[in-house]
């Protein structure tokens, strides 16, 4: 048995229960919600237990940032660190949604189609993911779809 369990929204940790609620609503910036100091050292275990990087971590708790490393340690648990990428925008994590909005912001309009200038051309992911419209691009979106298709034909033929 795992020495981490979730009953709804409680997780038990070798340091004892922790209420996930505060710690989701902090992550999510809503800083009010109070952390029950007897509940740090289990928090800090769970949020690195759902792989909450050590630099949230440590702005969701109030906490140092050896503080939260010593009370890893004295778990046996390694914390989990930003990912070099990011690392430069100081956020942890960027969402789908936020990159997928950028990479369409970055397009221009080359023969009278959305041209994006770093997009993988003449791939499905041009076009998906950049909003490439290019003449590479569309044949590519165009073959992926038709081979989707037939795959579809093929299963429902079976």
């Amino acid at each position: 048995m795992s020495e981490f369990s979730r009953w709804g929204m409680t997780m038990r940790t070798p340091a004892g229960p922790v209420d996930l609620v505060p710690l989701y609503r902090r992550l999510d910036g809503d800083m009010e919600v109070r952390v029950v100091d007897d509940e740090r050292d289990a928090a800090v275990l769970a949020l690195t237990h759902i792989e909450v990087p050590i630099t949230q971590i440590t702005r969701v708790l109030h906490m140092a940032h050896r503080d939260v490393l010593g009370i890893l340690e004295q778990h046996g648990m390694e914390p989990v660190y930003v990912p070099e990428l990011f690392a430069w925008t100081g956020v942890a994590q960027t969402s789908s949604k936020q990159r997928r909005t950028k990479r369409l912001a970055e397009r221009i309009e080359v023969d009278g189609r959305p041209f994006h200038p770093h997009a993988p051309h003449g791939t499905e992911l041009g076009y998906t993911e950049f909003g490439c419209h290019c003449h590479e691009c569309r044949p590519a979106h165009a073959a992926k779809l038709r081979a989707d298709r037939d795959k579809k034909r093929m299963a429902v033929a079976a």
